[in-house]
């Protein structure tokens, strides 16, 4: 049976709680992500690509094939019922759970242990008239968060979290442990194989060390879900080639991605126009691998 949601429980996200064992990220990295400036400018690229498609393709040019691919998928395997509880770990900035709580009808719960990310997290949520109580300022490992919660949501996902820790059993555990009896976990992560990963190495370096590689497999990431009590209901790689999987910090390399980044449009226009229906994943330039499971242990 599902638990009754506690929003009031605030731990310290660095020092309160258990952290799993060699997490290849760290708080100061994703502070230094999180502009709440940013994402509150985003709908500007969908007004300007109706100035200048049209308001019929603008949408196709904006919304990205992978993101497209993503719905698809869910609609098959997510709970039909309308309000069910969907906690997001790692949610900031907020605005993806916004636009997925819109088209499943559920009710979002995000969990962030950066300070910056939880602040943008919880603006975004009141401009769309959320609660922002439902994002939680905590360390998702803590004891105290796990056991509070444990059983108290009907999906539990996470989108690019896993690859960040070397002790992947640990972290399915911790989103199983979540999920109510017969609760779903989903679990979206980049793919940086082929294409990918030279791209990534080659426009920022470092980035590929806060990265756990050998999870970004299909057959791996399958195998360690069902050893840790989930039952396969989907696991691929999905989309089409992305330039918005990769980022650089400064110089050349910066100014050549952002031109690569703002010809994006023209590829998602190409791919949601022609490939719509068509199965053309792969390993080698699909920009994300998905695993959907359900609880059975």
């Amino acid at each position: 049976m599902r638990k009754p949601i506690n929003k009031t429980m605030c731990i310290n996200p660095v020092s309160g709680g258990r952290l799993v064992t060699d997490n290849l990220s760290e708080v100061n990295y994703w502070e230094s992500v999180y502009n709440l400036q940013k994402y509150n400018n985003s709908d500007d690229k969908l007004a300007i690509a109706r100035k200048i498609f049209g308001k019929n393709l603008a949408k196709h040019v904006t919304n990205c094939f992978s993101n497209s691919n993503f719905y698809a998928i869910c609609k098959n395997h997510l709970p039909k019922s309308y309000g069910f509880k969907l906690l997001e770990v790692g949610s900031a900035p907020g605005s993806f759970l916004v636009q997925f709580s819109r088209v499943f009808g559920c009710e979002p719960f995000g969990i962030e242990y950066t300070e910056a990310g939880m602040k943008v997290n919880r603006e975004i949520f009141k401009k769309n008239k959320l609660d922002p109580d439902n994002i939680f300022f905590t360390n998702f490992f803590s004891d105290d968060f796990q056991s509070a919660h444990r059983d108290s949501f009907d999906v539990v996902m996470s989108r690019g979290f896993i690859e960040h820790f070397n002790d992947v059993s640990s972290v399915i555990k911790s989103h199983k442990n979540l999920a109510a009896k017969d609760g779903i976990c989903l679990i979206s992560l980049p793919n940086l194989n082929g294409i990918n990963y030279f791209l990534a190495n080659f426009f920022k370096k470092d980035i590929i060390k806060i990265h756990n590689l050998s999870i970004m497999d299909k057959i791996v990431l399958q195998d360690i879900c069902e050893r840790n009590g989930l039952k396969t209901l989907y696991c691929n790689y999905y989309g089409m080639f992305d330039f918005n999987l990769f980022s650089s910090s400064y110089g050349l390399k910066s100014t050549i991605l952002d031109l690569c980044h703002n010809s994006q449009g023209i590829l998602n226009l190409f791919f949601n126009c022609f490939c719509k229906n068509r199965t053309l994943e792969s390993k080698y330039y699909s920009p994300y691998l998905l695993y959907i499971g359900k609880k059975i242990a």
